[in-house]
């Protein structure tokens, strides 16, 4: 969850840092310097959002114990996914101009005219 909250945020070598670079520099270059700005506010205030439920996360102790300390155990698909997703979240933002080669191929998206 810290991961893809963090990807969210738009932290560098995450995905959602990707993301955000690309929609910004589009901004930027269509002269749309106010767009820019706005986003950035708006990052700054989504970032308390993000980060208040990590802190809640690990660094508030629980209200309620439970009585037995019994692990929660994910099915073997649950975990599978989760992996997958988060290898995925830091691929995408550690090589992002691999991606983008990919999807610009001819053959994947047809004629561009």
């Amino acid at each position: 969850m810290s991961l893809y909250l963090l990807s969210l945020l738009g932290l560098p070598v995450t995905a959602g840092f990707f993301g955000k670079f690309y929609i910004f520099k589009a901004a930027i270059n269509s002269n749309l310097i106010w767009l820019a700005v706005l986003m950035a506010i708006n990052s700054v205030i989504a970032s308390y959002y993000y980060l208040r439920v990590i802190i809640v996360m690990y660094m508030r102790d629980s209200q309620s114990e439970p009585e037995s300390e019994s692990t929660l155990r994910f099915p073997a698909a649950v975990n599978l996914v989760l992996a997958v997703t988060a290898i995925a979240t830091i691929y995408f933002g550690l090589a992002p101009n691999q991606i983008l080669n990919f999807i610009l191929q001819r053959n994947l998206i047809g004629n561009l005219r």
